[in-house]
C-alpha cells in the first residue's frame, strides 16, 4: 500500500520544490545552488567525451572523475586568476594615474560649475578621500558583515561545485521504475535543471557578446582617439562578470566604464556614454531574442519577474529571477495551466 497516489505525489513535489527554491536565498545557499548546478550542467554536457576513453562501469566512473577534477580545476583557476589580475592591475600604477586625472578634473569642474553646486562637489582628491574615510568609519560594522558574507559565499561556492561534481558521477536512474513520489521529485529537478541550463548558457552568450563589443571600444576605439582608460583590461573582465547578471549587469559595467572615462575627461565620458547606450539598445533586442527563444518568454515578462524578485529578495532575487520564472512557467505549461 502506497502512502501517496500519483496526484498527491505530484502536488507534494510541487510544494517541496517551491519551498526549497524560496528558502535558498534567506538561508544564504544561492551561491552553492548556482555553482553546483553550473558544474553539474558543464560536466553532464562534457562527460560523454570522457566516456569514449573508458569501458565498463568502473572505467566510466574513473574517467569521468578525472575529467571532473580537470574541469573544476580550470574553473577555480579562472576565478582566482581573474581576481589576481584585477588586484594586480589596480596596484600597477593605475590608481596613481587615475588619482592625478581626478584631481585635475575636480579642479576644472570646481572652476566651471562650483558656483552652481557649492558644497556638493569635492574640491580635490583629498576631499574625496576624506569623505570616503568618514563613510568607512561610520560603516565599519557593515563592512565586517560584508567580509563575513564574502567568506561564506566562497566556502559555499566550493561546496556547491563539489556536490555538483559528485551528483554528475551518479548513474542515471530509470524514472519509470521508481516509487511515484520519487519519480515526481526527479521530474521537478529535471525541469529546474532544464530552466537553469537554458537561462545560464543563454546569459553567458549575451555576456560574451557584450564583452567583445565593450572590449573593442575600450581597447581599440578609444586608444585610436588618443584616450586610454585606466584599468582598461580590468574593465573588460568586469564587463564579462557583471554581464552574467541579466539586464542590470550591463548597467553596472557601463557605469564603471563611464566613471573610468570621467577620470580622463568629460569628452571621453560623453563618447563612452553614447557608445554604451547604443550597444545597450542592441543588447536589449539580443537579450529578448536569445533568452526569449531559450525559455519562450518576452523581455517584459522577464523584467516584471526581475522587479518582483528584487523587491522580495534584493540583488539575489534579481539574479535568480530568470531561472525561477523559466522553471515555474515550464511547470505550468506541462500542467496545462497556460
Amino acid at each position: 500500500m502506497t502512502l501517496l497516489n500519483e496526484r498527491q505525489s505530484q502536488i507534494a513535489s510541487y510544494i517541496i520544490m517551491t519551498v526549497a527554491l524560496l528558502i535558498l536565498i534567506p538561508l544564504h545557499l544561492l551561491v552553492a545552488f548556482l555553482s553546483g548546478f553550473l558544474v553539474y550542467a558543464l560536466l553532464t554536457k562534457l562527460s560523454p567525451y570522457a566516456e569514449k576513453f573508458s569501458s565498463g562501469k568502473y572505467g566510466r566512473i574513473i574517467a569521468v572523475a578525472i575529467f571532473n577534477i580537470v574541469v573544476i580545476s580550470i574553473l577555480v583557476f579562472l576565478v582566482f586568476g581573474s581576481i589576481a589580475y584585477v588586484v594586480h592591475d589596480l596596484k600597477d600604477g593605475g590608481l596613481v594615474t587615475m588619482s592625478r586625472n581626478l584631481d585635475t578634473l575636480l579642479e576644472r569642474f570646481q572652476q566651471e560649475f562650483g558656483q552652481y553646486f557649492s558644497g556638493y562637489i569635492p574640491e580635490s582628491l583629498d576631499d574625496m578621500k576624506q569623505y570616503a574615510f568618514e563613510w568607512l568609519k561610520n560603516h565599519v560594522e557593515t563592512l565586517q558583515h560584508a567580509g563575513t558574507d564574502a567568506l561564506h559565499a566562497f566556502v559555499t561556492m566550493i561546496i556547491g561545485m563539489i556536490l555538483g561534481a559528485l551528483v554528475s558521477l551518479s548513474p542515471i536512474e530509470d524514472t519509470e521504475n521508481v516509487p511515484s513520489f520519487k519519480h515526481q521529485c526527479l521530474q521537478r529537478l529535471n525541469v529546474l535543471y532544464t530552466a537553469f541550463k537554458n537561462v545560464v548558457f543563454a546569459q553567458i552568450k549575451i555576456s560574451i557578446v557584450n564583452t567583445v563589443l565593450a572590449g573593442i571600444f575600450i581597447l581599440a576605439v578609444l586608444p585610436l582617439l588618443g584616450m586610454h582608460l585606466p584599468f582598461a583590461k580590468t574593465l573588460v573582465i568586469l564587463t564579462f562578470i557583471f554581464g552574467l547578471i541579466p539586464v542590470v549587469g550591463n548597467l553596472i559595467s557601463n557605469t564603471l566604464v563611464i566613471l573610468s572615462a570621467i577620470s580622463i575627461s568629460f569628452t571621453a565620458a560623453a563618447i563612452a556614454f553614447i557608445y554604451l547606450v547604443s550597444i545597450h539598445k542592441l543588447e536589449y533586442f539580443l537579450n529578448a531574442k536569445i533568452i526569449g527563444q531559450r525559455i519562450n518568454a518576452n523581455a517584459w515578462e522577464l523584467l516584471i519577474a526581475m522587479l518582483f524578485f528584487q523587491a522580495v529578495f534584493g540583488l539575489a532575487g534579481l539574479i535568480v529571477a530568470p531561472i525561477y520564472y523559466s522553471y515555474f512557467k515550464n511547470e505550468m505549461k506541462q500542467a496545462g495551466l497556460i
